[in-house]
């Protein structure tokens, strides 16, 4: 048999093994019963994403999010699973042949992060000191008034997002501009919201003869967007587990 497809054989047997022992530490609605032993195999099966397909970017960031859901699962004994996922972000940046291959994505996120929890607190703050829940009707106005505040606030943290994207990238090779849609476009957004978006590229772009290459780097600004705001974020193991 060739190597090549041993290997991979060899990495899909494991993946079912750990998929199959992952199922098996949740309960029947897909809920974990103990983080830390379930952290581990989230590590693994991170590991097994990692190896299959290095260059594979949809593997690349199936591993991002096994990494960081360990994570979040274990306080002590975690630096093998920071050394993991720093590693793939790293690579990453070199696949992306990144002007700024320095940048630690985690770094930026941790600052994103940061910024998203007080602002989380604020508006918290807010409604238990307002008691919106006593007196809906009078307060329709002030809450109203809360859901734009959210819509704005939310909006700028995104921007920033894919501006430092872009700037690890480079300079964009043409004009172009990000669009939020769903809950961001309606205005209906929460603190909890995922964020739907599309790249406008600029008129007549795709005649350029350059246009290969500018569709890459967009494709690259998204997938350092996404790694970022996958790690920060806190994934859910039910989402996980239904995805094994």
């Amino acid at each position: 048999m060739n190597k090549t497809k041993q290997h991979v054989g060899v990495l899909d047997d494991r993946e079912m093994l750990l998929s199959n022992k992952l199922r098996g530490m949740c309960n029947k609605n897909g809920e974990e019963l103990e983080p830390k032993k379930t952290a581990e195999v989230l590590h693994s099966l991170g590991k097994v994403y990692r190896q299959r397909s290095p260059n594979k970017l949809d593997l690349i960031i199936r591993s991002v999010m096994l990494f960081k859901a360990a994570l979040v699962r274990i306080s002590d004994n975690a630096e093998e699973i920071r050394k993991d996922l720093k590693e793939v972000c790293n690579h990453v940046l070199k696949l992306a042949n990144a002007k700024c291959s320095y940048t630690d994505l985690r770094n930026e996120a941790s600052s994103m992060k940061e910024s998203i929890q007080d602002f989380r607190s604020k508006v918290k703050h807010s409604l238990e000191t307002n008691d919106f829940y006593k007196n809906m009707q009078k307060n329709i106005k002030i809450i109203e008034d809360l859901q734009n505040e959210i819509y704005q606030w939310y909006s700028n943290p995104m921007k920033n997002v894919i501006n430092i994207c872009q700037n690890i990238c480079g300079s964009a090779p043409c004009q172009y501009a990000v669009i939020g849609m769903g809950s961001l476009a309606r205005k209906e957004i929460t603190l909890y919201s995922d964020f739907e978006h599309a790249t406008l590229l600029e008129e007549g772009v795709q005649h350029r003869e350059n246009y290969e290459d500018i569709l890459e780097y967009f494709r690259w600004v998204s997938v350092l967007s996404n790694i970022v705001l996958l790690t920060w974020a806190k994934p859910l193991l039910k989402m996980l587990h239904f995805r094994a």
